[in-house]
């Protein structure tokens, strides 16, 4: 299982941070541009057991990410998993948002386990955490960057 941890000061309070990440309608925002997503079923209030599918271009055309909110403690943590069907065999993602002076801390800890066995743990090692790298080191830099300009 792989096991990622990225974390990043923001310009921003805790309670500005968490907002941010609770409207789900920022994902755009801090997603990369390459990685294509079209937003299928989004719940109009995040909240713990709100489900997410999404649908991401693979390889072989779109694939659905049914994923859920399975926490949410205001203006500190929200953590959704894989639900369902989707690109890993197991998915789940952690926010959280600290106080640290006047701007907050913003770690994201993500731990997942890619499907096909060996091949998976391969195919992991050689791209996947290599890919999960690149896109929260850019969703990091886009957030700073959003509340920079506020």
């Amino acid at each position: 299982m792989a096991d990622l941890r990225f974390e990043s000061r923001i310009p921003a309070t805790q309670q500005q941070l968490f907002d941010f990440h609770m409207d789900f309608s920022n994902v755009r925002i801090v997603t990369p541009p390459l990685f294509a997503t079209r937003f299928v079923s989004v719940p109009e209030t995040m909240e713990a057991g709100s489900r997410i599918v999404v649908e991401v271009a693979g390889p072989v055309g779109w694939m659905p990410w049914e994923i859920r909110v399975e926490q949410v403690e205001p203006h500190r943590l929200l953590v959704d998993a894989q639900d369902g069907r989707g690109p890993f065999r197991t998915w789940r993602h952690e926010h959280q948002f600290i106080t640290e002076q006047s701007t907050s801390l913003l770690i994201d800890r993500i731990t997942y386990t890619l499907p096909f066995g060996i091949l998976g743990r391969i195919a992991d090692l050689l791209v996947m955490q290599w890919v999960q790298r690149l896109v929260f080191l850019y969703r990091h830099r886009k957030t700073i960057e959003y509340f920079a300009h506020r």
